[in-house]
């Protein structure tokens, strides 16, 4: 007999664990910390990771960013912070399932918070943004999905009585042959319809980045100086969607 989706019980309507990490170490089987093709607009001090940006402990996964102002090779007008960055392509990617990780969020303004994905065959779009979290607006989620040469883009928004970035939640989204849902904290926040051509393989990408000044989305750091942002990862899971 088939079950309603439960989010906090996967396994219960017939859904099987594909991956599962606690980031206590980063294992470079499943995940590497820096983009597969060349950010055309950006520069190798942008691209590149100081040592620990991205850290694995017994607490999970630290993002940290900071200002580059002691970094000597990375002193100019257009790279002033370093970004963090955490995904599985080439190693792991999942067509049909449930994906969710429990995130807590730099409140920091400036930052921009992300767990997403994208598809393995490197289209884009389509883009499937299971949480994105602007520091300058720390209590609302951004759920978005890109689909289509135009990008066409369905969003919904969760806002919390206090900020997502003063503890962990739990963010997921369902993706089915016809659906995207998405949940935090076990709760349903939105659901669209899949768009054509979106039925690739999709890999889970962790990020906390600074926005751009003027760009109107998240904005950018108010210091470029001793400037330094963290978020956390406790936990993924990525569950495989029973056949048929």
């Amino acid at each position: 007999m088939a079950h309603a989706f439960d989010p906090n019980n996967p396994a219960a309507s017939g859904y099987t664990l594909a991956l599962s990490d606690d980031f206590t170490t980063i294992p470079s089987k499943t995940w590497e910390n820096n983009w597969w093709y060349d950010l055309n607009s950006e520069t190798p001090c942008e691209q590149a990771f100081l040592p620990g940006t991205v850290s694995g402990s017994a607490a999970g996964l630290d993002m940290h960013i900071q200002s580059l102002e002691n970094v000597p090779t990375c002193k100019s007008p257009r790279v002033l912070y370093s970004f963090a960055h955490l995904d599985s392509y080439g190693q792991f990617a999942q067509r049909l399932g449930y994906f969710e990780a429990r995130i807590q969020s730099s409140a920091v303004g400036g930052t921009l918070t992300a767990f997403w994905l994208l598809p393995r065959n490197g289209d884009w779009p389509p883009e499937l943004d299971i949480e994105e979290i602007r520091g300058d607006v720390p209590a609302t989620a951004y759920m978005t999905n890109h689909v289509g040469a135009h990008n066409r883009q369905t969003q919904f928004t969760f806002t919390a009585p206090q900020s997502l970035g003063d503890a962990f939640h739990t963010y997921g989204a369902l993706v089915t042959a016809t659906t995207i849902t998405w949940y935090i904290d076990g709760q349903q926040e939105g659901q669209t319809k899949r768009g054509a051509g979106e039925l690739a393989p999709l890999f889970p990408i962790f990020s906390l980045y600074t926005g751009k000044c003027g760009d109107g989305w998240a904005g950018c750091p108010s210091a470029t100086t001793g400037w330094s942002a963290d978020a956390y990862v406790q936990w993924i899971q990525v569950w495989k969607a029973p056949a048929g």
